[in-house]
C-alpha cells in the first residue's frame, strides 16, 4: 500500500467530515494476513508511518515520521509493528501520539484515498509539529496553515534533526512558541493526562504508559 500524503500532520484528534463521505473501492489491493486495521507502524520504500486504533474507534496517523518520532514514542526504528491487542495499552499509544501532532480519521483506507476525494481540503490542512525539551515542563509547536507555507518555510528541516533537543531548537527558529503547560496550546488537542503538565521526553517509555487515557476528543477540523 502506498501513501501519497507527505503532510499528514494536523490537530491532534481533529475529525474531517469529509471522511464520513468516502466510499470503499472492493478492488484496493489489501494483504489479507497484515490488514491496515493491524497496522502501528508502516515501513514503506521512503517513509515511515505510525498508526493508532483508539478505542473510541477511528484511527490515528502520523506521517512524516522519523527517528526522533519512534524514539519519543518508545517503537523500533527498524522494524514495522502490528496494533495491540490491548485496547487500553493502544489507548496509551495513541495518547502519545497526540503529543506529536497525529491526526484523527475515519479508517486508514479514508486517510489513504484522502488526496483522491478531498484534493482541495487536503492542501489546506494545518502543518503542526511539536518538539518536547528533555530539561523542562512544555513543549515547543510551530504551526503552518497549509503545505505550501510549509514548503516556503523550509519545515522540512525539523525531519533533518538528529535528537528530540535539536528538533526543538528547529522548531524555534522557525518561530515556534514554547507552552510551559502544554494543554494550553491551541494546535495541540491533547488527551486529557494528569502528568501531563509535568511530562518530559526523557521518561522511559514504560514510564510513558503509566498514564491512562480514557477518550479521545472530537475537536472541530481548522479548530
Amino acid at each position: 500500500m502506498f501513501n501519497f500524503w507527505l503532510f499528514s500532520r494536523g490537530n491532534a484528534g481533529a475529525r474531517d467530515p469529509s471522511n464520513d463521505s468516502y466510499e470503499h473501492d472492493t478492488d484496493w489491493d489489501v494483504d489479507e494476513n497484515n490488514p491496515p486495521e493491524k497496522y502501528r507502524v508502516e515501513l514503506s520504500d521512503s517513509s515511515t508511518t505510525v498508526y493508532g486504533h483508539p478505542s473510541t474507534g477511528g484511527v490515528l496517523v502520523l506521517r512524516p515520521c522519523n527517528a526522533v518520532d519512534l524514539d519519543f514514542l518508545g517503537l523500533s526504528r527498524l522494524e514495522p509493528a502490528q496494533r495491540s491487542e490491548d485496547a487500553a495499552e493502544e489507548d496509551r499509544h495513541c495518547a502519545l501520539m497526540t503529543r506529536l501532532g497525529a491526526r484523527w480519521f475515519k479508517s486508514v483506507y479514508d486517510y489513504t484515498m484522502m488526496p483522491y476525494f478531498a484534493p482541495m481540503r487536503h492542501r489546506r490542512i494545518k502543518v503542526v509539529v511539536a518538539a518536547w525539551p528533555r530539561d523542562r515542563p512544555g513543549v515547543w509547536v510551530v504551526a503552518m496553515r497549509n503545505r505550501e507555507e510549509a514548503g516556503r518555510e523550509g519545515l522540512g528541516r525539523v525531519w533533518n534533526a538528529m535528537s528530540m533537543e535539536e528538533r526543538c531548537e528547529v522548531v524555534e527558529k522557525l518561530g515556534g512558541t514554547y507552552y510551559a503547560d502544554p494543554m494550553l496550546c491551541p494546535n495541540l488537542h491533547l488527551l486529557e493526562d494528569e502528568d501531563l503538565a509535568n511530562y518530559r521526553y526523557h521518561l522511559t517509555p514504560d514510564r510513558q504508559r503509566q498514564s491512562t487515557i480514557p477518550t479521545l476528543p472530537d475537536i472541530p477540523l481548522d479548530g
